[in-house]
Parts: structure tokens; C-alpha cells; sequence
């Protein structure tokens, strides 16, 4: 009685609890609760699905120097977000397929550490990993794929090519 009704609302929600893509509906009373069926708001909101684009190959030198003396270089494993509109929570990197030099299974793969970082909408984050088991010489592939509540779909991407070289020292 002679207030001023609100020209907003502030509406806060819990993006733990949001992060699946999809609609979120949100129901607002706004009558007394004597008839509450008079006055009730519908408020939709939109989490859009991310997308990233393919991850290229993975290049890792291994150079052994003397028998079991080996060193790596371990480039960073970049993901990136680019819808613009969606952050990128990855919630698992795990592999579709063995790995293998040509037809040959192996026992080395990257390994993917059970956290990753998250991926701002539109931007890149590197993904952590080790390798791990034995690489022969030549050249390794296989196939990983990243889950995340916010992708429509999983993503899959070629965890190598590893180049293993054979060099004197």
C-alpha cells in the first residue's frame, strides 16, 4: 500500500547446478500465497551448448641418449571453447583406442589426470598429462575423447603422433 512495486528482480543461480546444457525453467510466486496460481512468473534460462575446435595432433620427441637415458618434450595440449557463449568444465579425457606404432599395440599412452582446468567461453586452456608406459621407435597414435556437461556431444581427438628417436650423443 503505497510502495513502489520493484522494477527488478535479482535472480542468482548455482552454476554447479546449471552446467548441463539445455533450459532451466524458474517459476516465481508473485501473488499472495492465497492464490498463488494468479501471479505466477515463468522465467526460462538457456545454458547454450559449448563447442571446441579439433585439438591438433599431439608432437612429443623422445630421445634417448644412452640405453634407458631418454628425454621428452611435453608441448602443451591446448582445448578451446568456441562458441563464445558456454565455460568448458572438462569432466573426463579418456582413450577410445589402444595406441599403436603402425599396426603394432603398445603399451604407452598419455595419461590424463582426474581434474582438468576449466575453458572460458572463448578461450584456450591447457590440458595435463603424462606419459606413460614404454613408446618403441617410430611413431605412436591413438584416439582420446573429452567429456564435459556443457558439449552436446563428446569430442574425440588424436592423442599422438609420438616421434620416438634414436640419437647419439
Amino acid at each position: 500500500m503505497g510502495t513502489k512495486f520493484p522494477r527488478e528482480i535479482s535472480i542468482t543461480l548455482d552454476r554447479d547446478e546449471t552446467k548441463q546444457t539445455g533450459t532451466y525453467d524458474l517459476y516465481l510466486d508473485l501473488q499472495p500465497k492465497s492464490n498463488p496460481s494468479a501471479g505466477r512468473l515463468k522465467v526460462q534460462v538457456a545454458r547454450p551448448a559449448a563447442t571446441t575446435e579439433t585439438i591438433p595432433k599431439l608432437i612429443i620427441d623422445r630421445t634417448y641418449w644412452f640405453i634407458a637415458v631418454s628425454s621428452d618434450t611435453q608441448p602443451d595440449l591446448l582445448a578451446t571453447e568456441t562458441s563464445k557463449k558456454s565455460d568448458l568444465s572438462i569432466s573426463a579425457v579418456r582413450s577410445l583406442s589402444n595406441s599403436s606404432v603402425e599396426t603394432e599395440l603398445i603399451a604407452g599412452k598419455l595419461k590424463f589426470g582426474p581434474t582438468q582446468p576449466t575453458v572460458t567461453a572463448g578461450k584456450q586452456a591447457s590440458l595435463t598429462y603424462l606419459l606413460d608406459g614404454n613408446f618403441p621407435l617410430g611413431n605412436a597414435t591413438g584416439t582420446m575423447k573429452i567429456d564435459a556437461p556443457q558439449l552436446a556431444t563428446p569430442v574425440s581427438f588424436d592423442e599422438l603422433p609420438f616421434q620416438t628417436r634414436l640419437r647419439n650423443s
